[in-house]
């Protein structure tokens, strides 16, 4: 759902803004994108912000304001990476260093598309890189690409989409950055207490994003993350409460390594009033909304109108998603430990 993409500062165009009307609505629209359901990427050493502020502040006031707004409103949303460049792009061929960073981006998995100064585009050009993935400002915003930002405001519905165009379309994108994935579903506790039907389905899909999140970009590059699901226990007909582990056990990570929180039973009126809903929660500032369950992700159903939405992380101790990430006193916390061989 989400995208990514890295931004060329030369796109910033004094002369253009200056001088023609639709090239300002054009840029502001994408400002708008950016800021709703965009991961901005930019490389380690570019002085990517600073090569940005520079340019920004020599726009027309109202762009300019507007403008301001990108780096305060994207937050953990704004990744920068340490790749090399093509030895055969050399920087006195572009407008700055930012603008060469932009062409290196685009040959980076995962990245969607680097929207680029017509000037960089064609330095780029003379070298045959990566120019599928290059696009002007212009050309961008007409692209089927920007319409993934209609999707992500729900004004383009994921009705019909199969379990496996869910996982490529909306949560893959959504998570492929993430450094930290948490996934909250209350009923999981219910199903590991009563063995019902939900539980096949709900491990399933639990491992499918597990293992979607693993091929992002952070699992593969070898750094520190992590993956925590949390749920509220319940009652087994013996009256023993589920625990931690017994969630752990149930889900049986194999040589995953996921974390596993489960909130004390004084707390599953509160949260189960909270709403209906299950969440897959990022680092990124984002967290996908998932209206009819876990398991539509993992049946032979389409997904309807509603089942997905994007929305930010919250800022309000009281939101429903800040409720069930907090930390508590009496959480149970189960992790395999790095001895059980089954697990290592």
């Amino acid at each position: 759902m989400l995208l990514a993409t890295t931004l060329d500062p030369a796109v910033l165009d004094e002369k253009r803004c200056k001088a023609e009307e639709a090239y300002v609505g054009c840029l502001r629209d994408h400002f708008r994108g950016l800021i709703h359901c965009h991961v901005l990427i930019g490389q380690k050493g570019s002085n990517i912000k600073a090569e940005y502020q520079q340019r920004l502040d020599r726009l027309p006031e109202g762009i300019k304001n507007f403008g301001e707004m990108l780096i305060p409103e994207l937050r953990d949303r704004f990744v920068i990476i340490d790749v090399p460049h093509d030895e055969a792009v050399l920087q006195d061929e572009f407008e700055c260093e930012a603008s060469r960073a932009a062409v290196t981006l685009a040959s980076v998995p995962g990245i969607d598309a680097a929207i680029v100064h017509p000037d960089t585009k064609a330095a780029a050009e003379l070298h045959g890189m990566a120019v599928d993935k290059l696009f002007t400002l212009v050309a961008f915003r007409s692209s089927e690409l920007a319409d993934r930002e209609l999707r992500a405001s729900g004004a383009i519905t994921i009705g019909g989409k199969t379990g496996k165009e869910f996982m490529d379309e909306i949560v893959m994108p959504s998570i492929y950055w993430a450094k930290h994935v948490k996934m909250i579903d209350k009923q999981i506790g219910k199903a590991v207490s009563d063995q019902g039907k939900n539980l096949d389905s709900f491990k399933s899909t639990i491992l499918l994003v597990y293992d979607t999140w693993q091929r992002g970009h952070f699992a593969k590059s070898g750094k520190p993350g992590r993956f925590e699901l949390i749920t509220v226990a319940a009652n087994r007909e013996d009256g023993r409460p589920v625990t931690a582990e017994s969630v752990a056990t149930a889900i049986d990570p194999g040589g995953r390594r996921i974390s596993f929180r489960v909130k004390p039973l004084s707390r599953s009126r509160d949260l189960y009033q909270a709403q209906h809903d299950r969440y897959i929660s990022t680092n990124l500032d984002i967290c996908i909304g998932i209206s009819s369950g876990l398991d539509v992700l993992g049946n032979d159903k389409t997904c309807g109108a509603g089942d997905a939405y994007l929305r930010y992380c919250p800022c309000d101790e009281n939101d429903v998603i800040a409720r069930w990430e907090a930390v508590e006193q009496d959480d149970d916390v189960f992790e395999w430990p790095d001895s059980f061989s089954r697990y290592a």
